[in-house]
């Protein structure tokens, strides 16, 4: 008679067996390539300098509800 496996056990197992064959996959594609790698050269351009922050005017009315008196 078979013995009884639980859904966690069961679970863990084939999470094993797909891992161990996820292994077995990247061993077998890190093999090196006999061809030298070719491409293109792209020239990268440097980014332009962001422009110089310029302050706000002092505003102590900024709701516009208030009057600005100099009393």
């Amino acid at each position: 008679m078979p013995e009884k496996v639980t859904r966690e056990e069961k679970l863990l197992e084939l999470a094993i067996a797909k891992a161990k064959e996820v292994l077995q996959e990247a061993n077998v594609n890190t093999m090196e390539i006999d061809e030298p790698l070719t491409g293109e050269e792209v020239k990268v351009k440097k980014p332009k300098e962001n422009p110089k922050e310029v302050p706000l005017p002092e505003t102590s009315n900024i709701e516009g509800k208030e009057k600005k008196d100099s009393n």
